[in-house]
């Protein structure tokens, strides 16, 4: 019976795969999630595209949160399990589910469900060949901890998986010959420190361990040796948004520092002087790749971000130590981007989602719109309404006791802390929900009975 239901269901064409009828609009996500469960891969792949393509529409939200242990179980189990194009598009999908329901009480789920999967997930395909599967688990958990991480240890504990990745010396990856030459490919160097940034650029950064990132500019400052574009441009972006953050002290290791004894004999030195030399090696390694890429005429054809001219966002920021704001068109629509945090941002969800997609996301999606302060033009459709809607904002403070690291608390602060962090929660998700509901009735979407 199940193989004659399984038969008829296949028949679906692939550009009517969504139901039109609103009443079956759970039955539509079942049935994509228990096609997840045949065997055969091709029909694994058409429900994945058909999620991925009602997850960047917007539609059925409310059926997928009501089936989100199912969801998650399906698509974490075909990252750690399926083929390599079935990890790529299972890992696409957990990217959305986490940047789609960031805003409801299921995104503590998707986090704590995650994390461990896809660090078995990351230490199977890094022994894979196609190293564009394990880019996309990469980039699959930097959307999970970006949206969905609820504090800053659970951000931190993505951004070390991430930093394990960077460091290629840790035995849960590995690389095999490569990791032992330090011959990991580019491609995944460069993703790897792109999504720590976007890490980075997500929390305060007085809530960053003050010693367990130190080392980190020294690495990026290694990267900026690398031949490869992609590589010293992510790294130079990495070391903008640090120096942007003021936080130099947290990043980087005063032993690390190789600085000529006769420049300064038995004289330490201070803060702005150690700002100072790290800032001046980073411009002599980017000044080196832009005359490097505007004389050779095969590597400017190949730049991607500017660094074959004298705009190049990260050597103009270094040199003139300040962020010019740059504007973007978004299908006619004017963004303006004031920060190197702004800027990862966009180029990181620009690379996920694809442009098309992002564009759309963009006028569409409420949570863009609070990511980037972006406010779209675009011309509501009137609706007829039985009432108007109203929308009431309030501000409240709540007094929290001086922050201690967790490996100093006694047992009973862990328990006050821990009841504290789980009100906040409570109130933080019902808030997200009441605004929703209140941009969904402004915009229509909700029908009174």
């Amino acid at each position: 019976m199940d193989d004659q239901i399984w038969e008829a269901s296949d028949t679906i064409d692939d550009d009517h795969s969504l139901v039109d009828d609103e009443s079956s609009s759970t039955n539509t996500i079942l049935l994509y999630l228990t096609k997840l469960e045949q065997k055969k891969e091709s029909v694994r792949e058409k429900a994945l595209c058909s999620i991925i393509e009602m997850l960047n529409s917007g539609e059925e939200l409310h059926s997928l949160e009501k089936n989100i242990a199912t969801c998650l179980y399906q698509t974490l189990d075909l990252i750690k399990r399926g083929s390599h194009k079935v990890k790529q598009l299972a890992s696409h999908v957990l990217g959305l589910v986490a940047m789609n329901l960031c805003d409801s009480h299921n995104a503590q789920e998707i986090y704590s469900s995650s994390l461990p999967a896809l660090t078995i997930a990351l230490s199977k395909t890094s022994k894979v060949k196609d190293y564009w599967v394990f880019t996309s688990v990469l980039n699959c958990l930097a959307m999970v901890t970006f949206f969905c991480a609820d504090n800053i240890q659970e951000t931190q504990a993505g951004m070390q998986l991430i930093w394990e990745c960077i460091n290629f010396s840790t035995p849960k990856l590995d690389f095999g010959q490569m990791a032992a030459r330090k011959q990991v490919p580019d491609a995944i160097v460069a993703a790897a420190i792109t999504a720590w940034s976007l890490l980075l650029s997500s929390k305060k950064i007085w809530e960053f361990h003050p010693k367990k990132w130190q080392g980190a500019i020294s690495k990026c400052l290694e990267m900026l040796e690398a031949d490869d574009e992609s590589v010293y441009i992510a790294a130079g972006e990495a070391l903008a948004l640090i120096f942007e953050l003021e936080s130099v002290d947290k990043f980087f290791k005063d032993e690390d520092l190789a600085v000529e004894k006769s420049t300064f004999s038995e004289i330490p030195i201070n803060f702005s002087e150690k700002n100072a030399l790290i800032k001046q090696k980073v411009i002599s390694h980017l000044e080196k790749h832009s005359i490097r890429a505007m004389n050779e005429t095969s590597l400017k054809q190949s730049f991607t971000n500017n660094a074959a001219t004298e705009d190049w966002d990260v050597f103009k920021y270094f040199k003139d130590d300040c962020f010019s704001q740059t504007c973007q068109s978004i299908n006619g629509h004017k963004l303006t981007l004031s920060s190197w945090s702004q800027t990862i941002q966009l180029k990181f969800l620009k690379v996920f989602l694809g442009e098309d997609e992002f564009g759309k996301h963009m006028l569409e999606n409420d949570i863009f719109h609070d990511l980037f302060k972006f406010t779209s033009m675009q011309k509501e459709v009137p609706v007829q309404e039985l009432y108007e809607s109203t929308f009431e904002e309030f501000e409240c403070t709540i007094l929290l006791p001086e922050e201690k690291y967790p490996e100093l608390l006694t047992r009973k602060e862990k328990t006050e802390r821990f009841w504290v962090e789980s009100k906040i929660t409570k109130i933080k998700t019902k808030f997200m929900n009441q605004r929703r509901m209140c941009a969904e009735e402004r915009k229509g979407k909700i029908v009174l009975n």
